[in-house]
Formats: structure tokens, C-alpha cells, sequence
């Protein structure tokens, strides 16, 4: 059985195809591996450190750690969903800005049974309460996002109840 010529041109087109789409998606991959992969399509400006930030990084003397006290983006309401990420990315970047001198760390205070809520007591952090809506019925639900900065020689200082609106003002 011969393939005819409309056949022979439509496996090419399907395999050229094919080759594309795979380099399209490796390219994507790659992209992502590097600093041109970091985009920010949100508006919220967290995707990058400011040269002030930089700057103080270079010039403060001491450890400074961080302590996220965060529940799980899948128990979190929908207007907190975006919430987690960003926040914990951030902390990334100041670390990989200065890895001997900032540390950071992220607990869910409910999955760490006791310990980890005596210790988000300790830092003076605690869940919020936030409104959810599940099939036309309105709930609360208790959900953590703190923040905890300790920086060395000074008091710690805590931000708590961080939502989408705070994230530009994080850094």
C-alpha cells in the first residue's frame, strides 16, 4: 500500500508540528530556569528587589530571619489564594541575595499540631478569620498569613493578616 501524495504532506505538517510544540514548551522551561522567566503579569512588583533593598541587605550588619506563618493555598478562601506564593518567592530572592545572612522559614501552625502553634504564640501571630462562600452559603474560616522579621539587634517585628493588597508593600 503506497501513501499518496495529500497523505505524505499531512504526516510532515502533523510532525512539524509536533517538533514545534516541543520546542516551544522546552523553550518555556528554559526560560523559566533564568531571571528573563520572572515576570510579573500581577501589577504587585514582587518578582524583582528594589535597588534600596539591595542596598540595605549589602550594608546591615547581622542574620535576618523570616518566619511565615501560612495556611495551604487549597484550605485558603479564593481572595487569599494568591496570598502564599508570592510571599514565600519573595523570601526566596532575599535569600538568594544574601544566603549567610537571611533564613526563612514557613509553617502551617495547623499541620505542626501543638508545637507550631505555641510557637506562632511566641512570635504573637495567630489566624485571622476570613469569609468564604460555598455553594451560595457564607462561612468564616480561621486562616494564617503572618509575617515575622527578626532582625539581629533589633525587636522582631510582625506583620499579620497579609492579603493580595499588602503584597506590593512587602519588600
Amino acid at each position: 500500500m503506497s501513501l499518496r501524495p495529500g497523505h505524505i504532506f499531512t504526516t510532515q505538517v502533523g510532525v512539524l508540528f509536533a517538533l514545534l510544540l516541543a520546542l516551544v514548551v522546552l523553550s518555556g522551561r528554559l526560560i523559566s530556569l533564568t531571571q528573563w522567566g520572572k515576570w510579573d503579569l500581577t501589577g504587585n512588583q514582587i518578582t524583582s528587589i528594589s535597588n534600596e533593598t539591595k542596598s540595605f541587605i549589602k550594608t546591615f550588619e547581622g542574620k535576618i530571619a523570616f518566619t511565615y506563618f501560612v495556611t495551604p493555598t487549597d484550605n485558603m478562601p479564593a481572595q487569599l489564594k494568591g496570598v502564599g506564593a508570592p510571599t514565600e518567592y519573595l523570601l526566596k530572592t532575599l535569600r538568594e541575595l544574601s544566603p549567610d545572612q537571611i533564613s526563612y522559614r514557613i509553617i502551617d501552625p495547623d499541620l505542626s499540631n501543638s508545637e507550631g502553634l505555641s510557637y506562632a504564640a511566641r512570635k504573637k501571630a495567630s489566624p485571622f478569620s476570613a469569609r468564604t462562600i460555598q455553594q451560595d452559603e457564607h462561612s468564616e474560616r480561621d486562616v494564617w498569613s503572618s509575617l515575622v522579621i527578626a532582625a539581629q539587634g533589633h525587636k522582631e517585628i510582625l506583620i499579620q493578616k497579609i492579603t493580595p493588597e499588602d503584597l506590593p508593600f512587602l519588600e
